[in-house]
């Protein structure tokens, strides 16, 4: 029997809605925290996978700071999310403990030039692995009677890319690759607007991106999901 294909694929934005949230996003530069150092790698808003656990710092801190900021500057653009995920999912919502789905930002902070190491950093893509954050958040899920364990919701929506294109690699496993095995990852590509999706513990790999161009930026919406007694809870 064929398995179906992991991924999903659902429009979302326009590229006229794409590029007005990214002008927003650019007009928060302040609030943007770097992420590596030496390297044009920033978020905008708190991530589960590098603040930690929901219930400590400094995922705490930066939940409290920035989902405010977020959902005023971003109403629409979650309004829409959760109309898309809903139809496709079914029931979703937020959590007041868990930060809104938020910004990954390869690109200069608005005003400056690329900085030197972003280049070999974008060749090398990011690192394979399965996305396991919903295990950071263990004193929120304990509050439901039935969690979903066996499909963990990633997704990722496109906002601007490289002149060289963006994407997901993607193995049909969940446990690590070889440096040969490496090299049969399926491409996802992704088309601005289009929120990609995958309910499965999948082992996947940002991209490489082969060569980036003065003014290039990748900028994607990014988030996970649980379903919680019939609920999708969305957060990142």
């Amino acid at each position: 029997m064929t398995l179906p294909h992991p991924i999903r694929r659902h429009a979302l934005l326009t590229p006229e809605q794409c590029t007005n949230v990214v002008q927003t996003i650019c007009a928060l530069g302040s609030h943007w925290l770097q992420r590596a150092e030496g390297i044009d790698f920033y978020t905008l808003g708190a991530a589960s996978y590098l603040d930690g656990a929901c219930d400590r710092e400094p995922y705490r801190t930066r939940c409290d700071r920035d989902n405010a900021l977020l959902r005023a500057s971003f109403a629409d653009l979650y309004s829409d999310l959760c109309a898309v995920l809903t139809d496709a999912l079914g029931p979703v919502r937020f959590h007041p403990q868990l930060a809104l789905p938020g910004f990954h930002l390869f690109a200069p902070r608005p005003g400056h030039d690329l900085l030197p190491g972003t280049q070999a950093f974008a060749s090398a893509g990011g690192s394979v692995h399965v996305d396991l954050q919903h295990r950071a958040h263990g004193s929120v899920w304990q509050g439901f009677e039935r969690v979903d364990w066996a499909r963990p919701l990633s997704f990722t929506l496109a906002l601007a890319l490289p002149a060289c294109g963006g994407g997901l690699r993607i193995w049909p496993r969940t446990t690590g690759v070889t440096e040969a095995e490496a090299e049969q990852a399926e491409l996802v590509s992704y088309r601005l607007g289009e929120l990609v999706s995958f309910t499965q513990p999948l082992l996947h790999q940002i991209a490489p991106a082969a060569l980036l161009q003065a003014g290039d930026q990748r900028i994607t919406l990014q988030g996970h999901g649980l379903c919680c007694d019939g609920t999708w809870l969305l957060y990142f």
